[in-house]
C-alpha cells in the first residue's frame, strides 16, 4: 500500500471543458438520412467545399495539438515534478510548515479570542436568557401561586358548598307534603273555631240582652217592692201615730171627765209642750224632707248621668261589635290572601323546579351540542387538514409515480451517469464543475465502472467515512460531515492519482477557496491486501522500528518482510506521531516517519469528502482518497453527516438500478392508488363533515336559545317564589295584624259589654235609689204633713183646752181619730199585702236575674272559650305555618345551594385546569430557568478562565492539556500544534533554501510547457467554435405553433439549426410542390411562407441543402380546425413535442456524444498555471 497525503493551497485556478454539445432544447436527434441530396460523383468536391467538413477537419486537427501540447505538458509537469521532486517537497514543507506554523499561530490566537469573545458572549446571553427565565419563572411562580390560591379557594368554596348542601339537605318530602295538609288542616280548624266563636257570640249578645231585660223587670220589682215597703212603713207609721193620738185622746177623755183642774193644767201644759213639741217635729220633719228633696234631686241627677252612660256604653257596644264585624272580615279576608298566596307560593315552587328541571335539561343540552358543534369543528378542521394533505399527498405521489416512470425509463443511462447524475439531481452545480473543470477532468470517465465517479465505487466509501469519525472521536474530535463538493473534489483527484499513485494536487475552482488537505493510499480498501486504508487497530504497538534515511520511523511488514511501511493512514502514523512528540531516540537518531495522514485526519477540520477507484490498468488497485476542508471555506452547498448523505445517496442509487426504479415505480404507484383513495375518502369525509358542522351549529343554536330561555324562565320562577313568599309573608302579616285586630276588638266588646252592664247596673241601681229618695221625699212630705197635722191639732188642742169643750171636742177627737186609725189600720194591712206581692215579684224578678246572670255568664265562659279555641286554632295554624315555612325555605335554599355547588364545581374545574397549565409552565420555566442558571454558570466560569489566559504566554509554554473546558475548545492541540509547527518550519526553512534554485528551474520549464499548452487549446476553442456554427441540430414548426389548417389556409414555416449561408431545397408532400430555394441567415434560420393544399390528409414540408442538412415539418389539412390545436401547442411553438424525431445533419446525437465524451477523454483542455508546492509523504 503506498500512502501520499499533500495539503494544496489555492490561486484560483481554472479549467475549460472542451467539446462541449450545442443544446437547443428543439428536437432530438433522429436517424441519419438514407436518401442524402448530394449526388454521387459530387462527394469528392462538397468535402472539400463544404464547411461543415472543413469546420471539422479543423477542430480534429486543433484537438490532435492540443492533446500533443498537452501531454508534452503534462510530460513537461511530471518530468519537473521527478526531477525536482525533492525540491519541491522541500519548498511545500518548508512554505506549508511556515504557513502552517503562522497559520496555527493565527488560528490560535483567533481561536483564543473567538473562544474568549464567543464565551464572554454565550455568558452574556445566557446572562440575559437568565433573567427572562427567571423573570418568567417569577410570572409563571406568581401564576401558579395565584392558581393555586385560587384552586385553593375554588376547592374551598366547592368544598363549603358541598357542605352546606349536606349541611341543608331538602326537606323530606313526605315530610314538607305533610307540613302542607297540617297548614291546610289548621286553617280549616281555625275557621270551624271561628265560626264556632261567632255561635258563642251571638248567644252572649242574646244572654245579654237577657240580662239586661231581667235587670230591668228587677229593678222594676225592687223599685215596686221599695215603694211597697215605704207604703207600709208610712201606713204601719200613720197606723203608730194615730193609735199613739187615740191612746193620747182616750186618756184625755178620761182625764177630762174626771173634771181635775190640775190634770187640766197639767194637759194646758203637756198640751203646750206637745205643741212645742210638734213644732220641732215640724221642723225636723221638714229638715228631713228638705234632705230627702235633696237626696231625691241628687238620685235623679244620678239616674239621668246613668242613663246617658248606659246609652254611651251601649253604643260603644254596638260600635265595638261593628268593628268586630269589620276586624272578623278582615281576618277572614287575610286568611284567604295567605291561602292564595300560599297557594301561588307552592304553584311558583313547583313551576321553579319545573324550570330549574328544565334549565339544568337545556343546560345539558346546550353543553352537548356546543361539545358536538367543537368536535365538529375540529372533525372538520381535521378533514379538511386531512383532504389538503391527501391531495398534496396525491399530487407529490403524481410527481413520484412521473418521476419513477421517468426514473424507469432512464434508470440505465443516469445509472451510467455516476455522480454526475446524483450530484444534478442533487442540484449540487459547483460538484458538477469540479469534475468538469478539474485540470485533470480528462482522467474521469462517466459511466465506467471502475471510475471514482461509478456510483458502485461511490456507494461504499460512506463506511470510511464512518471509520474516520470513528477514530477521530478517539481523539475526543467531532465528526466530519460530508458536501457534494468535497465528494467531487476527493472523486477527480482519485481517477488521476488512480494511475498515478501520487497527489493529483489539482487546484479546485471555488469563489471562497483557500486550501484543503487530501489523504491517498494506492492498493489499500476492499478487495486489497491491505484492506483498511487507516490500518489495523490490532496492529497498533506492535510496530518494529526501521531506519528512514537519516532517522528511523515505525513500520509493520508483510510479505514476508519483504515490504514495511507504516500501518494505515492513522494507526501507523498515529504511532510515529507520539513518538515524535515525545521526542524518542533510536540508535541516536530521531523519528521522522510519516505523520502527515495522522495530522489531516485529527486536523481542525468540519467536512470531508471521500473516493474510491478501482481503475484495473492501475498498478495498486483500489484508490482511496479522502479530503478534508472547513465549511466556512468550501461554502458552496450543505454539509450533512454521514447517514443523512447515505440516504440521500442510496436514495438516488436506489432510483437509478432498474430493479430499484421498478420497484419504486411500483411502490409509487401502489402509494399513488393509496393515496387517491383516500383523498376520496377524505373529500367525502369534508362534505360529510361540513354538513355535520352545520347541523351542529344549527343544534347548538337552537340549545343555546333554549338554555337561554329557560334561564330567563328559571329567573323569572325564582323572582315569582321570591314574591309569592313576600306575598305569603305579608299576607301572613296582614292576617297576624287582623287577627290582633279581632282580638282587640272582641276584647273591646266584651269591655263595652261590661261597660254597659256595669251602666246597667248604675241605672238600675241610680233607679232605686232615685225610687227610693222619691219614696223617701215622700214620706219626709207625709211625716212634715203629719207632724204639721199634729202641730195643728196641739195648737188646736191647746186652743181649746176647757174642761167641757175639751172633754166634747177630745171625744169629738177621740171617735175622729179612731175612725181614722181604723182607716190606717186598713190603709196599712192594705200596704203589708202590696208589700208582700211587691216582695213576691222582686224576689220573683231577682231569680230571673240570676238566671239571666248566670246564662250571661256561661254565654260569656262559652264566648270566651270559642274566642280561646279560635285563638287556639290560630296559634296552631301559625304553628304549622311555621313548621311549613323553613320547610319550603329549607327547599327553596337548598335548590339555590345546589346551584351554587354545581357552579363551584364548574369554576372549581376550572380552576384545576388553570392551576395544572400554571404549574406545568412553572414546571417548564423552573427547569429551564434552572438549566440556564447552570449553563450560566458554566459559561461564566468558562469566560473567567479563557480572559485569564495570556496569548503570547500560552504560545511559548503552551496550555493545560489535562483541562476538559480547554480541551472541549481543541485550544490546548492548537497551541501544541502551533509549537510543533513553528518547530518544524524553522527545521524545514532550512532545507527549502538549499533546493530552492533547483525549484525554480522546474518551475521555469512547466510554465513554458503550459504556454505552450494555452495557445493550443486557445486554437482549440476558436475552432471548437467555428465548428459549432456549422453543426446544428435542424428543426421545423410553423410561426403560429399549428400543425392543422384548412384548405388554402396560409401560414409560415420557421426552419432552423442550418448552416449559415446554406440554400436550402424547400419541398411539400404528398403532392410534390417546390417552394424553391432559401439562403439560412443569422445563426441559420429561414421562414417559408406556404400556401395549406387543397388535398385533405398529412402532409410535410422538408427543407434539405448540398451539406445533408435536413428538416422536416408535418400538418394535416382538414375542413375544420379543431378550437384547442393553437392551445395545445401554444407553450411549446417552435419546439419539437418530446418524443418525435426531425431529421438533422448527417451527424447524429450518438455521434455528438462520443465526440464529446471523446473529448472528455482526451482531457484537452486549458490549463492555467500556477506556483503549486506539494510534496509527496
Amino acid at each position: 500500500m503506498k500512502q501520499h497525503a499533500t495539503k494544496l493551497t489555492a490561486t484560483g485556478f481554472a479549467l475549460a471543458l472542451a467539446g462541449v454539445l450545442p443544446a437547443t432544447g428543439i428536437a432530438q436527434a433522429a436517424p441519419e438520412p438514407s436518401d442524402p441530396v448530394n449526388p454521387t460523383g459530387g462527394e469528392q468536391q462538397n468535402q472539400q467545399t463544404n464547411p461543415k467538413v472543413k469546420t471539422a477537419n479543423e477542430l480534429e486537427a486543433a484537438k490532435k495539438a492540443a492533446q500533443e501540447s498537452a501531454a508534452k505538458a503534462a510530460d513537461a509537469d511530471s518530468q519537473a515534478q521527478d526531477a525536482a521532486q525533492k525540491a519541491q517537497d522541500a519548498a511545500k514543507e518548508s512554505g506549508e510548515k511556515s504557513a502552517a506554523s503562522e497559520k496555527a499561530k493565527k488560528d490560535t490566537l483567533d481561536a483564543l479570542a473567538k473562544a474568549k469573545a464567543d464565551s464572554e458572549k454565550a455568558a452574556s446571553d445566557a446572562k440575559n436568557l437568565l433573567k427572562k427565565a427567571n423573570e418568567k419563572k417569577t410570572a409563571a411562580d406568581a401564576a401558579a401561586k395565584a392558581a393555586g390560591e385560587a384552586l385553593a379557594q375554588a376547592e374551598q368554596a366547592k368544598a363549603d358548598a358541598d357542605k352546606v348542601v349536606a349541611d341543608k339537605p331538602a326537606p323530606d318530602a313526605e315530610q314538607l307534603q305533610a307540613a302542607k295538609d297540617k297548614v291546610a288542616k289548621a286553617e280549616k280548624d281555625k275557621q270551624a273555631a271561628e265560626a264556632k266563636q261567632a255561635e258563642t257570640q251571638k248567644a252572649l249578645e242574646t244572654a245579654q240582652e237577657q240580662v239586661t231585660t231581667a235587670e230591668a223587670q228587677l229593678q222594676t220589682a225592687t223599685e215596686a217592692q221599695t215603694k211597697a215597703a215605704t207604703a207600709k212603713q208610712t201606713a204601719e207609721a200613720d197606723v203608730s201615730a194615730k193609735q199613739q193620738k187615740v191612746e193620747e185622746l182616750e186618756k184625755k177623755v178620761k182625764d177630762l171627765s174626771g173634771g181635775e183642774s190640775s190634770a187640766l193644767q197639767e194637759q194646758i201644759k203637756a198640751a203646750q209642750e206637745a205643741l212645742d213639741k210638734a213644732k220641732a217635729e215640724v221642723e225636723t220633719a221638714k229638715a228631713q224632707e228638705r234632705q230627702r228633696q235633696s237626696e231625691v234631686e241628687a238620685a235623679q241627677a244620678a239616674v239621668t248621668t246613668a242613663e246617658t252612660e248606659l246609652q254611651a256604653k251601649q253604643k260603644d257596644v254596638e260600635q265595638a261589635k261593628q268593628d268586630k264585624a269589620k276586624a272578623d272580615q278582615a281576618v277572614e279576608t287575610a286568611a284567604a290572601q295567605v291561602k292564595a298566596a300560599q297557594e301561588e307560593q307552592a304553584k311558583a315552587e313547583a313551576t321553579l323546579a319545573t324550570r330549574q328541571g328544565e334549565t339544568a335539561a337545556a343546560k345539558k343540552d346546550a353543553e352537548d351540542a356546543k361539545a358536538a358543534q367543537a368536535q365538529a369543528e375540529a372533525n372538520l378542521a381535521k378533514a379538511r387538514e386531512d383532504k389538503r394533505k391527501a391531495e398534496e399527498a396525491v399530487k407529490a405521489a403524481e410527481t413520484e409515480v412521473a418521476n419513477a416512470q421517468k426514473a424507469v425509463d432512464e434508470a440505465a443511462k443516469k445509472f451510467n451517469q455516476g455522480s454526475f447524475g446524483f450530484f444534478k439531481a442533487m442540484g449540487s452545480q459547483a460538484a458538477i464543475d469540479i469534475l468538469n473543470n478539474a485540470q485533470y477532468a480528462s482522467y474521469t470517465k462517466k459511466g465506467d465502472p471502475n471510475d471514482a465517479t461509478s456510483l458502485e465505487n461511490m456507494k461504499v466509501t460512506f463506511k470510511w467515512i464512518r471509520e474516520a469519525n470513528r477514530l477521530r472521536a478517539l481523539e475526543g474530535l467531532a465528526p466530519l460531515k460530508v458536501t457534494d463538493l468535497l465528494m467531487a473534489m476527493a472523486q477527480s483527484n482519485a481517477n488521476w492519482s488512480d494511475t498515478h499513485e501520487n497527489h493529483s494536487r489539482q487546484q479546485h475552482e471555488n469563489p471562497d477557496s483557500w486550501g484543503y488537505a487530501e489523504n491517498l493510499a494506492n492498493g489499500a480498501g476492499d478487495g486489497s491486501s491491505f484492506p483498511n486504508p487507516f490500518g489495523e487497530e490490532a496492529k497498533y504497538g506492535k510496530e518494529t522500528k526501521a531506519n528512514n534515511g537519516t532517522g528511523f520511523q515505525y513500520v509493520t511488514c508483510y510479505f514476508g518482510g519483504s515490504f514495511c511501511y507504516p500501518d494505515g493512514w492513522y494507526w501507523g502514523e498515529k504511532r510515529n506521531y507520539l513518538s515524535q512528540k515525545a521526542g524518542e531516540t533510536w540508535n541516536g537518531r530521531s523519528n521522522n516517519g510519516v505523520t502527515g495522514h495522522y495530522t489531516n485526519l485529527i486536523g481542525d477540520y468540519n467536512v470531508t469528502g471521500y473516493a474510491a477507484s478501482t481503475d484495473p490498468d492501475s498498478k495498486h488497485k483500489p484508490t482511496h482518497i479522502q479530503v478534508f476542508a472547513n465549511q466556512n471555506t468550501y461554502t458552496a452547498g450543505e454539509a450533512y453527516t454521514v447517514d443523512e448523505y447515505e440516504k440521500r445517496f442510496m436514495d438516488y442509487y436506489n432510483s437509478v438500478t432498474p430493479e430499484g426504479a421498478k420497484k419504486n415505480l411500483e411502490a409509487a404507484q401502489a402509494k399513488l392508488a393509496d393515496l387517491q383513495a383516500k383523498a376520496k375518502a377524505a373529500g367525502e369525509k369534508v362534505t360529510s363533515d361540513e354538513k355535520a358542522l352545520t347541523d351542529a351549529q344549527a343544534e347548538t343554536k337552537t340549545k343555546n336559545d333554549a338554555w337561554k330561555d329557560t334561564q330567563s324562565k328559571e329567573s323569572e320562577a325564582a323572582a315569582a317564589i321570591e314574591t309569592a313568599i313576600q306575598k305569603v309573608k305579608d299576607a301572613e302579616n296582614q292576617k297576624a295584624t287582623a287577627e290582633g285586630v279581632a282580638k282587640e276588638k272582641e276584647q273591646a266588646v266584651q269591655t263595652a259589654a261590661e261597660a254597659a252592664t256595669a251602666a246597667e247596673s248604675a241605672l238600675a241601681n241610680a233607679k232605686a235609689k232615685a225610687v227610693a229618695a222619691q219614696n223617701a221625699l215622700e214620706a219626709a212630705q207625709q211625716q212634715v204633713k203629719a207632724k204639721e197635722a199634729i202641730q195643728d191639732e196641739k195648737r188646736q188642742a191647746l186652743k181649746e183646752l176647757t174642761v167641757d169643750d175639751a172633754l166634747a171636742a177630745a171625744q169629738k177627737e177621740l171617735a175622729q181619730a179612731q175612725q181614722e186609725l181604723a182607716a190606717a189600720k186598713d190603709e196599712a194591712q192594705a200596704a203589708a199585702s202590696q208589700l208582700e206581692a211587691a216582695t213576691q215579684a222582686q224576689q220573683q224578678a231577682q231569680v230571673a236575674k240570676e238566671a239571666a246572670d248566670k246564662a250571661l255568664e256561661d254565654a260569656n265562659t262559652a264566648n270566651q272559650q270559642a274566642a280561646a279555641a279560635v285563638s287556639q286554632a290560630e296559634n296552631e295554624r301559625a304553628a304549622a305555618q311555621a313548621e311549613l315555612n323553613p320547610l319550603a325555605e329549607q327547599q327553596r335554599a337548598h335548590d339555590q345551594l345546589v346551584a351554587k355547588a354545581e357552579k363551584a364545581a364548574q369554576d372549581l374545574k376550572q380552576a384545576q385546569a388553570a392551576a395544572d397549565k400554571a404549574n406545568k409552565d412553572l414546571e417548564v420555566v423552573t427547569k429551564v430557568a434552572t438549566d440556564l442558571q447552570n449553563e450560566q454558570q458554566a459559561k461564566q466560569a468558562l469566560a473567567d478562565k479563557l480572559k485569564a489566559i495570556d496569548g503570547q504566554n500560552a504560545l511559548e509554554n503552551g496550555l493545560d492539556a489535562t483541562d476538559s473546558d480547554l480541551n472541549n475548545l481543541g485550544l490546548p492541540a492548537l497551541f501544541n500544534t502551533y509549537r510543533n509547527a513553528n518547530t518544524a518550519a524553522q527545521k524545514a526553512q532550512k532545507e527549502a533554501d538549499r533546493l530552492a534554485g533547483l525549484a525554480k528551474t522546474a518551475q521555469k520549464e512547466q510554465a513554458e510547457a503550459a504556454e505552450v499548452n494555452r495557445q493550443a487549446q486557445a486554437k482549440l476553442a476558436a475552432a471548437q467554435a467555428e465548428y459549432n456554427r456549422y453543426h446544428q441540430v435542424q428543426a421545423a414548426a410553423s410561426v403560429n405553433g399549428k400543425t392543422q389548417f384548412l384548405p388554402g389556409a396560409k401560414f409560415q414555416v420557421r426552419f432552423t439549426g442550418f448552416s449559415p449561408d446554406s440554400q436550402n431545397q424547400v419541398t411539400m408532400r404528398s403532392t410534390v410542390v417546390d417552394l424553391g430555394v432559401h439562403p439560412a441567415v443569422g445563426k441559420g434560420e429561414f421562414i417559408v411562407n406556404v400556401s395549406a393544399p387543397m388535398e385533405l390528409g398529412a402532409h410535410t414540408i422538408t427543407a434539405t441543402n448540398e451539406w445533408g442538412e435536413r428538416a422536416t415539418f408535418k400538418f394535416q389539412v382538414g375542413e375544420k380546425q379543431p378550437t384547442n390545436a393553437a392551445g395545445t401547442r401554444k407553450a411549446n411553438a417552435d419546439r419539437q413535442v418530446a418524443g418525435e424525431q426531425m431529421p438533422v445533419t448527417g451527424v447524429s446525437m450518438t455521434s455528438l456524444v462520443a465526440l464529446n465524451s471523446l473529448a472528455v477523454i482526451t482531457g484537452v483542455g486549458l490549463v492555467a498555471a500556477s506556483r503549486r508546492r506539494s510534496q509527496e509523504i
